[in-house]
């Protein structure tokens, strides 16, 4: 029971965060002001939401869920083998970026909000709520492969008051399919 309060407090933090984080920015008068700043407005917008989930997700485990976020062994060049086609799709859409002129700053970004957002993404789903399930679970891989990815496509609703109910439906179930393969990569390092 205890392995469902710690999974579920991860996902209501981040939850509560995605949440909270528009009407907290508009409240500091910062939603005027990352306006303002016309093309950087949108990666210091990512900055700005991301780095203090970061610190929040890594204090809280600190301090209650004690999950230890990396396996000892962990295989740096087979993980980045595993992840060649996220890695090529990348690439690809910053080459044409760059062939279609766009300017530095979408670039930037681009490379920011990959990094940023998807370094958020894979502490929380599968670094502690896919760590926790597979630690405290009698079925090692199946049980917490689909959780971790559910509870992630799920995370994605709240994009919703940004984007039509279609959209959304088909992010969240690409976003838990794209899970599932998170999981795989994360879990072949224990091997």
């Amino acid at each position: 029971m205890k392995k469902y309060i710690s999974v579920f407090s991860v996902f209501l933090v981040w939850l509560a965060y995605l949440l909270a984080l528009n009407p907290i920015l508009k409240a500091l008068g910062l939603i005027n002001w990352l306006r303002s700043l016309g093309h950087f407005a949108s990666l210091t917008s990512i900055i700005i939401q991301e780095i203090p989930v970061i610190i929040i997700l890594l204090l809280l485990n600190h301090f209650f869920w004690h999950q230890k976020l990396l396996f000892k062994g962990y295989n740096w060049k087979k993980a980045l083998g595993m992840l060649i086609l996220p890695l090529v799709m990348f690439l690809a859409g910053l080459v044409l970026a760059i062939g279609k002129h766009a300017p530095a700053s979408y670039i930037f970004l681009g490379i920011g909000a990959t990094l940023l957002i998807g370094f958020a993404e894979e502490l929380s789903f599968r670094g502690l709520i896919f760590g926790i399930l597979v630690k405290n679970s009698k079925d090692k891989i199946i049980v917490p492969l689909f959780i971790s990815s559910i509870l992630f496509g799920l995370m994605h609703l709240v994009n919703i008051r940004n984007q039509p109910l279609g959209n959304t439906i088909i992010q969240v179930l690409g976003v838990m399919a794209f899970g599932l393969f998170a999981a795989v990569v994360y879990i072949k390092q224990a091997i």
